[in-house]
Formats: structure tokens, C-alpha cells, sequence
């Protein structure tokens, strides 16, 4: 099953039993899908030049940054 699909799942689960530990999960889902598309433009920026090349390092930093941030905001909001 794709992640994006046990993502949703895991939502609607949280959201129609009011286990918020489902949120948590869906978030962390999330998170791995950023940082795994992360890799998979790092290595694909390996094997290009130009235009295309800087898209993909482009995109790399981008989801990089972004699954990051999700996961030291979930671990800042699980401290509080």
C-alpha cells in the first residue's frame, strides 16, 4: 500500500475516533515521504547536467528541509 494511502487511512482513523496518536503517525508518514523523495532527487541530480540537474538539487533541498522540519516540529510539539 502506498504511503500516501496508509497516510489517510491512519487519518481518518485519528479523526473519526478521536485517537490522536493516529495524527501523530500521519505526520510521520508524511515526514518519511518527504525525506525519501529528498534522496530520490539527490541521486537522480547525480546522473543529469544542466537545467534539469539544478531541479533536482532544487528539489532535493526543498523536501529535505521540509521533512525535517516536520520531524523536529512533532518532536517540539510531543515535549509540550
Amino acid at each position: 500500500m502506498p504511503l500516501v494511502v496508509l497516510a489517510e487511512i491512519v487519518c481518518w482513523y485519528a479523526v473519526l475516533s478521536l485517537n490522536h496518536i493516529g495524527h501523530a503517525i500521519e505526520e510521520s508518514l508524511w515526514a518519511l515521504m518527504m525525506l525519501m523523495l529528498s534522496a530520490a532527487f539527490g541521486m537522480a541530480a547525480f546522473a543529469t547536467d544542466g537545467r534539469l540537474h539544478l531541479l533536482l538539487v532544487a528539489g532535493f533541498l526543498i523536501y529535505g528541509a521540509g521533512g525535517l522540519a516536520m520531524v523536529v516540529l512533532e518532536f517540539l510539539a510531543s515535549r509540550s
